[in-house]
């Protein structure tokens, strides 16, 4: 059986993504008081932290209302991997338009120069790729 190479962004690669298990388990990895596991589409959803659990009944909600078409938890690891660290994006997001989009969720306060710079880093791959990179923050929600 031969390995064949998805491109990054790609409709197929979306697919890939949306069809296969979360790329990192949470479940487990946060504090019990951190952990959230929102139903939808009857599975539930972990989210880490109160600010990922909100942006999941965001998303659910922009679902319901026609503008995502699917979306994703912990969807894919980042290649390559960033200072020694697997990077996993909070969601993966497909507007109705079949507009990919990828939302890290960050408290302001956590948001540090070396955590923008990775962001910042990301965003170019995503951009080259056609993909939008945003960054929603309990300061600048949606931003």
């Amino acid at each position: 059986m031969s390995c064949v190479e998805i491109t990054f962004g790609t409709p197929k690669w979306a697919d890939a993504v949306f069809n296969s298990p979360p790329a990192r388990n949470v479940n487990g990895r946060a504090r019990g008081t951190q952990l959230f596991a929102p139903k939808f589409n009857g599975k539930p959803t972990y989210a880490e932290g109160g600010n990922e659990n909100v942006a999941t009944y965001i998303l659910e909600y922009l679902q319901l209302a026609g503008v995502v078409s699917r979306w994703k938890c912990q969807p894919f690891e980042w290649q390559p991997v960033v200072n020694g660290r697997r990077k996993v994006p909070d969601f993966l997001v497909e507007l109705g338009d079949k507009q990919l989009v990828i939302i890290q969720v960050k408290a302001e306060r956590f948001r540090t120069p070396d955590v923008q710079e990775v962001f910042d880093s990301e965003s170019a791959i995503a951009q080259n790729s056609g993909i939008f990179h945003l960054i929603w923050t309990d300061k600048a929600p949606l931003d």
